[in-house]
């Protein structure tokens, strides 16, 4: 499955927070803080994953996997959400969690991400446009 149009990637990330919320909310009531934030942790990883595994660019293939290393169709993306990813980890310097290893646990992930789009954007201003990549580069 690839998602192409932007409408439908806004839609996939839209869904995604409601999906991470709906869980968060009701382990919280069902089972525990802890197990809320520990499973919306994960779930919102593999919601990660699979979204930048599946969303394809204009100017990119779509039939071939990404290169691993690829987070974006384009550089100026990837640092965009970069950023994104650094401010909502500083948004749980102060989010309320119920132990602080979480907390860390939280914000180590949320760097891992900053740290793969911004490797991402880094590669594709860095490299050659490729067979079937239709987009100019941006530096």
């Amino acid at each position: 499955m690839r998602i192409r149009s932007g409408p439908a990637k806004v839609g996939y990330i839209v869904v995604s927070i409601i999906v991470i919320l709906l869980i968060g909310i009701a382990l919280s009531f069902a089972v525990s803080q802890v197990a809320a934030q520990l499973v919306a942790l994960a779930v919102g990883v593999a919601l990660l994953v699979l979204g930048v595994r599946s969303f394809r660019g204009a100017s990119e293939a779509v039939a071939p996997p990404r290169a691993w290393w690829r987070m974006t169709e384009r550089p100026v993306a990837g640092y965009l959400v970069a950023i994104y990813f650094f401010l909502a980890g500083l948004g749980y310097l102060v989010a309320p969690f119920a132990a602080p290893a979480i907390e860390a646990l939280y914000i180590g992930v949320y760097a891992m991400a900053v740290a793969a789009y911004v490797h991402s954007s880094i590669r594709l201003s860095l490299r050659p446009p490729e067979e079937g990549d239709t987009a100019p580069q941006e530096l």
